[in-house]
C-alpha cells in the first residue's frame, strides 16, 4: 500500500491535541517535536501555517513558545485542513496530452470529481473538533460522539 507524502495535517492535529493538552502554558518547538517524532524546523513552519489563520498563538523568547488561540473545541479539522493544504488537489492529476480529446475531457472531470470530494471531504473533517481527536483516545473521561460516529461507519465497511 502506498503511504503518502504530506504529512502536515497529521502533524498540525498532532500538534494541536498537544496544545490541548497544556492550556495556558507556551510549549517550544522542541518540545512539540519530541512526540510526533519529528525535526522542530519542521514543527514550525506547520504551526506558522495554523498561526496564519488563527488557530494558534506564538510568543518570541527564550520563555516564549506556542498556545492554542481558541479553546480546542472551537478548533474543526476542516479549518486545519485548509490552513496545511489549502486547495491542493486530493487526487494525483496528470497532465494529458494536449492533442488527445479523450485525455482533456477525462482530466476536466477528474478536476471538477476532485474539487467535489474535497468540499465533501473537508465538510466532514468539520465535523470534528480537536477535542474530539483526543476524546476518542482515552484522554480525561471525554467522549465524542463525532469519532464514534465515524469509527462506526468505517467499521461497518470492513
Amino acid at each position: 500500500m502506498a503511504h503518502p507524502t504530506n504529512t502536515r495535517f497529521s502533524l498540525a492535529v498532532h500538534l494541536l491535541t498537544l496544545l490541548a493538552l497544556e492550556p495556558g502554558r507556551s510549549v517550544d518547538s522542541t518540545s512539540l517535536s519530541v512526540s510526533p517524532a519529528t525535526n522542530p524546523v519542521h514543527v514550525r513552519r506547520v504551526l506558522g501555517q495554523l498561526r496564519e489563520v488563527g488557530l494558534v498563538r506564538s510568543q518570541p523568547g527564550a520563555h516564549g513558545g506556542w498556545t492554542l488561540a481558541r479553546p480546542p473545541e472551537q478548533i474543526d479539522l476542516g479549518s486545519v485542513w485548509r490552513a496545511v493544504n489549502t486547495d491542493d488537489p486530493i487526487f494525483g492529476l496528470h497532465i494529458p496530452n494536449p492533442d488527445c480529446s479523450t485525455g482533456q475531457l477525462v482530466s476536466f472531470n477528474l478536476r471538477a470529481l476532485d474539487r467535489h470530494s474535497l468540499d465533501v471531504f473537508v465538510e466532514e473533517l468539520s465535523q470534528v473538533s480537536v477535542t474530539d481527536m483526543l476524546a476518542h483516545a482515552g484522554v480525561g473521561n471525554r467522549s465524542s460522539k463525532s469519532i464514534a460516529r465515524i469509527l462506526k461507519s468505517t467499521t461497518q465497511l470492513h
